[in-house]
């Protein structure tokens, strides 16, 4: 039981170090490699 539970949470481990890797791609694409970072509350003050 208790290995199983390492495989999955290695697994899941696994998955999420995947997903880190997709986002931060994509952020890297859609800002041309500008890392800057607006948060919600600052895009709102615009409106």
């Amino acid at each position: 039981m208790e290995k199983e539970v390492k495989e999955v949470l290695l697994n899941i481990q696994y998955q999420i170090d995947e997903l880190n890797k997709k986002v931060e791609k994509a952020i890297l694409t859609s800002n041309n490699g500008n890392y800057t970072y607006t948060s919600e509350s600052h895009n709102n003050d615009k409106k």
